[in-house]
C-alpha cells in the first residue's frame, strides 16, 4: 500500500508558497488604499448660508459671516474594535469663503472598514509652540502663507469666525471669535461608515449658530477668558455635523450613497 507523505523539502515549498500568498495579499490591501475628501458647508442654525451674505433671520436683527477659517490636523479612522488609524502628518487650512478651499483630501487610507472619522480643529502642540520658517510654500503651516498664523509670535489661530451683526438701532457691529491655545484644541468625531479600499467623499456642515449659541456678540471680551474659550471649543464639537457621504470605485461609479 502506498501512503502519502510530505518530505521536508515539500513542506518547505508549502511554507514558501504560503508566505508569498501572504505578501501578495498584503500588497493588494495597500494597493487598494483609498482617499477621503472632506467638503465643508457653512450653516446658521440649520440654514445654509454664504460667506459675506446677510442672514436676515439671525438674532438679534441679522448677521453676516465675513470669515470662517480653521486648521485641521491628525485625521483618524475608527475600526470596529475601537482602535484608530491616525494620519499624523496630514494638515489642512480650510476657508469656507472659497469653494476650492472649503474641501480637503486625506490620502492613503488603509483598505479596511471604518465606522467613524475624527479630526482636530487646531495644530498639535509641537507645531503650535514654535516658529516654522523652513516649511515648503505648499505646507498649510507655512508662516508666510498661512492666514491663521499669529503675527509676531509662535503659534496659530485654530479657528477664526468673524462677521457683522445689526443692532436694534440699525447700526452695524462686528464680532470676531478666535480659538487659540493648546488647551482649547477641539477634537471632532463623526460617525460614518467608510470602506478604505474606495474613494469616499463626506459632506460636513459647520453650524456657526451652534458654535456661538452661548455668546453675546455685544460683549466680545468674554471670548478671551478661559471659561469662554473652553465653551467655544466645546461648542465646535457640536457644530460639525455629517450631511452625507458617497463612495466610488476605481472607475468613479458611485457604489454607496448616504444622506442625513
Amino acid at each position: 500500500m502506498n501512503s502519502s507523505t510530505h518530505s521536508p523539502t515539500s513542506r518547505s515549498h508549502w511554507v514558501i508558497w504560503l508566505s508569498l500568498v501572504a505578501l501578495v495579499i498584503l500588497a493588494a490591501s495597500h494597493a487598494r488604499a483609498g482617499d477621503l475628501k472632506l467638503v465643508f458647508t457653512p450653516l446658521w442654525n440649520g440654514q445654509t448660508v454664504q460667506i459675506n451674505h446677510w442672514i436676515p433671520d439671525a438674532a438679534p436683527a441679522g448677521r453676516s459671516i465675513s470669515e470662517l477659517r480653521f486648521l485641521i490636523s491628525r485625521p483618524a479612522f475608527k475600526r470596529n474594535d475601537g482602535s484608530w488609524h491616525v494620519v499624523r502628518d496630514a494638515l489642512a487650512c480650510v476657508d469656507l469663503a472659497s469653494p476650492d478651499s472649503s474641501k480637503t483630501k486625506v490620502k492613503g487610507i488603509p483598505g479596511e472598514k471604518f465606522i467613524a472619522v475624527r479630526f482636530d480643529i487646531g495644530v498639535p502642540p509641537i507645531e503650535n509652540g514654535a516658529d516654522l520658517p523652513e516649511l515648503d510654500s505648499a505646507n498649510p503651516l507655512n508662516p508666510a502663507t498661512c492666514p491663521l498664523k499669529i503675527q509676531n509670535q509662535p503659534g496659530y489661530t485654530f479657528l477664526s469666525l468673524k462677521g457683522l451683526w445689526r443692532q436694534n438701532d440699525g447700526q452695524l457691529g462686528s464680532f470676531d471669535y478666535q480659538l487659540q491655545g493648546d488647551p482649547y484644541l477641539a477634537r471632532i468625531e463623526l460617525p460614518v461608515e467608510i470602506d478604505g479600499s474606495t474613494s469616499t467623499e463626506i459632506e460636513v456642515n459647520f453650524d456657526a449658530g451652534i458654535a456661538l449659541q452661548d455668546f453675546d456678540v455685544s460683549r466680545m471680551s468674554e471670548v478671551k477668558s478661559h471659561a469662554a474659550l473652553t465653551t467655544f471649543s466645546f461648542n465646535l464639537r457640536k457644530a460639525f455635523q455629517i450631511k452625507g457621504a458617497k463612495q466610488t470605485d476605481a472607475s468613479g461609479t458611485v457604489i454607496r450613497l448616504t444622506q442625513n
